[in-house]
């Protein structure tokens, strides 16, 4: 028979109406991981500023056809002069003054320069998969977080239940052995367990409701909430059982991974700068054209005004080519060629580094597996023990205490399923991330 006293009615009475309160003052927001990814992607400043990064150089690029284009300039040039010539080699002596205008229609045009247009449009096509590179991983990193945010949210909510649950129980079994001390049955020392064990379950409840709050906060800044919200998580706490296989994803990581694509594009910058160097050796041929238009005047005292005026049209080849430098563009070129290597060792060091971060994932992912399906059959098991365990103590055959401790082996595995259910979505997140499969969660690409 359970009895419960006056005071602990008007405990949970109290707390009833503090629930009721505090649900009518915060109206919780329904959300899953799509939505708090959504919002964290809209909310990242970091993303709005490498999408405008983005667009400048993609206007650049827009801009470098144009740069192959002869350049043209109207130019006008009005000059007024006063002259007081006494000098007596001069033609022309005395005061007098001139005014001129001269315009007219010039025209430069680099008709080859070592092929340095095509190198310069290949430079800027590659910096713009860059920016867009910078983009992506930028996404990626910050789904990444949003997930790991999440997951760890689900789990201390799932922690809080179970806590919770086990405190229901504690409470009930102390009411049950105060009842039974009342009627000589239990000793005062067992009655002294029985509370100090509702005691610890309610401090553990306690202290798995805080962490539930500070995983809620964490959720917030990993969406960048300006203004923190109390959300309710919509998604069940689930897993699948996936077949990873090493080879394959190593396959796809080396084809789609983020950062793996950067450093690719890093090495191809490399060896276009090298080209723009060895453009430097080739001649440089232009064309200088234009029209000018001149009209002067002259003035000498007690003289009408003398008028003139000229009409030229011009046609200029030019070609340069550079014979000697004392070695600066081979030494140039063969720090480029170094720059290169490095670029090509940073890759394969990348490759290892994330093929073994890669392999680590799969193993603790399967690792966890193992230890979710023990760790389940363990609380099948304990589920029936305790049906068990409870006849055995209504028939006398077992004591309160033995009920209490399978009781708490019972919340231990439990505890024990949730951190390895969390492990296996970590390690599963990041074979995602590895492999370039996290960008799936980014709505542009859905378009």
């Amino acid at each position: 028979m359970r009895i419960i006293d006056k005071h602990t009615v008007r405990l949970l009475f109290i707390i009833t109406c503090i629930t009721l309160v505090t649900g009518l003052s915060f109206a919780q927001e329904d959300i899953n991981l799509n939505k708090a990814i959504r919002i964290g992607l809209s909310n990242n400043y970091g993303i709005k500023i490498l999408k405008i990064e983005t667009d400048i150089t993609q206007n650049q690029l827009v801009n470098v056809n144009k740069s192959r284009l002869p350049k043209v300039d109207l130019f006008a040039r009005q000059q007024n002069n006063v002259n007081n010539n006494r000098s007596p080699t001069s033609f022309v002596q005395g005061f007098y003054s001139d005014r001129g205008l001269n315009f007219g229609v010039d025209a430069n045009w680099i008709i080859f320069e070592g092929f340095k247009a095509r190198l310069d449009k290949s430079r800027l096509e590659k910096l713009e998969l860059q920016s867009k590179g910078n983009t992506m991983l930028l996404v990626e990193n910050t789904i990444h977080a949003i997930m790991l945010s999440y997951y760890n949210t689900l789990i201390k909510r799932e922690s809080v239940e179970v806590q919770y649950e086990s405190s229901i129980r504690s409470k009930q079994r102390y009411a049950d052995a105060k009842f039974q001390y009342q009627n000589g049955k239990v000793s005062g020392y067992d009655l002294l367990r029985f509370e100090n064990a509702m005691l610890l379950d309610s401090t553990n409840t306690i202290i798995q409701k805080s962490e539930f709050d500070l995983a809620m906060q964490s959720l917030n800044l990993a969406m960048g909430n300006k203004i923190f919200k109390d959300y309710r998580l919509t998604d069940e706490l689930e897993y699948q059982r996936e077949d990873y296989q090493f080879n394959k994803l190593q396959q796809k990581m080396n084809s789609l991974n983020s950062e793996l694509q950067q450093q690719y594009l890093n090495l191809m910058l490399r060896r276009n700068d090298i080209g723009m160097l060895r453009a430097n050796r080739l001649p440089k041929l232009a064309i200088n054209s234009g029209l000018a238009q001149n009209i002067n005047s002259t003035k000498f005292p007690e003289i009408e005004r003398i008028k003139g005026g000229s009409f030229n049209f011009y046609l200029n080849f030019s070609v340069s080519y550079n014979l000697f430098d004392g070695g600066q563009i081979n030494r140039a070129i063969e720090e480029g060629r170094l720059k290169e290597k490095i670029a090509d060792l940073n890759i394969e060091e990348v490759k290892q580094e994330l093929s073994n971060t890669l392999k680590n994932a799969i193993i603790n992912y399967n690792s966890q597996l193992k230890i979710i399906k023990i760790n389940e059959k363990l609380i099948a098991n304990l589920g029936q023990n305790l049906i068990l365990e409870k006849d055995r103590y209504k028939n006398g055959f077992s004591s309160l205490l033995e009920y209490r401790s399978l009781q708490q082996e019972n919340m231990d595995a439990e505890q024990t399923r949730l951190e390895a259910i969390y492990e296996l979505l970590i390690n599963e997140t990041e074979i995602l991330k590895l492999t370039g499969s996290l960008l799936k969660y980014y709505p542009e690409n859905r378009r």
